[in-house]
């Protein structure tokens, strides 16, 4: 009788990008109302591979592989329950060891729906850390038990390799005795995960931005990675291929120029709302945020960039991403209306103005608030406001941790 594979073995890998869109509606300003995060979510993994919204610390990618080997080891019969009862009393062994930042399902606690390892899992095989491409978690969940176990010697379990797991290290003893346990890597751990991290660009592999500064990293070089130094900063990219900087060039640009209509989708929709249903409540005024952003465009030469986006989606494409599809064409109608009109035009430009009404209504259809009078009325203006960063800020803190278990300060 022949194998079916129903759709139940993706439902992991769905959960997570359902997860991830949910999440986007959650946060304040990071709402893609215009249709733009095919292009944002390319960017995000050329940069930076693996990465992900729900991602919060690096040790969690040596957390779920220590978890999965204990519990094979516990009962490989019921090995997808006694993992998720593991990844359930982590949180308190987390919170217990002084964590708050970051720990996922501090609130749910033993009701948390979204495991760390559903998270993680594209991640664990990005890196390398899970060693089977494309063998979704519940794949292995079924199959585990025909691997080859790491061995019990004197009540103390080993957590080698098993044929689905990389050489990670040895795991905390306090992680089985279910005592306090801490983010925080130690040297062995935090150099393994560094070099997990560079073998993302190993060849065939392109080169990206998580390599190169996970590279610098063991030469004890964090310039870049304090909180609040932004992505296109040289001291991030410094020392990086050609093809990187030059993304970390258009990625700028191109979240410059996205951030621009999120700012006239705001203030076209406060207008409409206005005159539909009379005098707003809330006083909103984007005029002089959408000056500043004119004076900033200006500053980075929008307009020139604008006039030719084919070295932006060729770049990308070495990246084995393909420039097509609604996104495209409007950027590239922004981006028309930047190079004929100047950078003002994304403030007084009737064109534009219509090619956002355009691009809402196609994305969002019924749900589009220039079309459904219901999510018009209940607009606050306040919508997809949060300049893109590309996870950013999700790699540097990956790499702080590394850093600081290598015993480097990041200032």
């Amino acid at each position: 009788m022949a194998s079916v594979v129903t759709w139940l073995d993706f439902s992991s890998d769905q959960q997570r990008n359902v997860m991830a869109l949910l999440r986007s509606f959650e946060e304040k300003g990071t709402v893609d109302d215009l249709g733009l995060g095919t292009i944002r979510d390319a960017i995000s993994n050329a940069l930076y591979p693996g990465t992900s919204t729900l991602h919060t610390r690096a040790r969690y990618l040596l957390f779920i592989p220590w978890i999965f080997q204990q519990a094979l080891l516990k009962d490989p019969d019921r090995l997808a329950a006694v993992a998720s009862i593991m990844e359930k009393l982590l949180i308190q062994q987390l919170l217990d060891g002084g964590e708050s930042e970051g720990v996922i399902g501090n609130r749910a606690k033993n009701n948390l729906k979204n495991l760390p390892s559903t998270l993680y899992w594209s991640a664990l095989q990005t890196y390398g850390i899970f060693r089977i491409p494309g063998c979704t978690k519940r794949q292995y969940e079924r199959t585990a038990t025909l691997g080859t176990p790491g061995l019990e010697y004197e009540g103390e379990y080993t957590t080698g390799g098993d044929g689905f797991w990389g050489d990670v290290p040895d795991a905390p003893v306090e992680l089985r005795r279910r005592e306090p346990l801490t983010m925080s890597l130690d040297r062995e751990e935090a150099t393994w995960l560094m070099e997990r991290f560079i073998s993302t660009a190993s060849p065939p592999k392109p080169p990206n931005l998580l390599a190169s500064l996970a590279t610098r990293l063991r030469t004890g070089d964090v310039s870049g990675l304090g909180k609040g130094v932004p992505f296109w900063d040289e001291r991030v990219y410094r020392g990086s291929d050609d093809i990187i900087r030059d993304l970390v060039t258009h990625a700028q640009r191109f979240a410059h120029l996205t951030h621009g209509a999120s700012l006239r989708y705001n203030s076209l929709l406060l207008d409409k709302k206005s005159r539909s249903f009379g005098p707003l409540d809330d006083d909103y005024d984007y005029e002089a945020e959408l000056d500043d952003w004119v004076e900033e465009a200006r500053d980075l030469n929008l307009g020139t960039w604008c006039q030719d986006l084919a070295p932006f989606w060729s770049t990308l494409n070495q990246f084995g991403w393909i420039a097509k599809g609604g996104a495209v064409a409007f950027t590239e109608g922004l981006a028309h209306s930047i190079a004929d009109e100047g950078e003002s035009a994304m403030v007084t430009s009737r064109m534009v103005a219509d090619l956002i009404e355009k691009r809402e209504i196609t994305h969002k259809k019924n749900q589009a608030r220039f079309r459904n009078p219901g999510r018009l009325r209940s607009f606050r203006g306040e919508a997809g406001l949060r300049p893109m960063t590309f996870r950013w800020e999700i790699a540097r803190r990956f790499l702080d941790d590394v850093a600081g278990g290598l015993g480097v300060e990041v200032n």
